[in-house]
């Protein structure tokens, strides 16, 4: 995985600044089986929030969107 162009895809998709972002920890693996072909293939994205308002307003939008998603499935 190239860190540099992982960083800067999350980047353009999050529309955060690299220098933003921290360190990434990449988690070493020995299955051989597992490939990026066909798949997302760009990792996960944790994001941190340190303002409280807006903590709460994407918590709310999240709840928003599972509580439609799950009215629309019948869950």
């Amino acid at each position: 995985m190239n860190i540099d162009k992982e960083i800067k895809y999350w980047s353009t998709v999050l529309a955060i600044p690299k220098k933003q972002f921290n360190r990434p920890y990449v988690k070493k693996t020995s299955f051989s089986r597992i490939n990026h072909k066909g798949g997302f293939g760009h990792g996960t994205c944790q994001a941190r929030i340190n303002d409280t308002l807006l903590a709460e307003k994407v918590f709310m939008s999240i709840k928003v969107i599972s509580d439609r998603f799950n009215k629309s499935t019948g869950i």
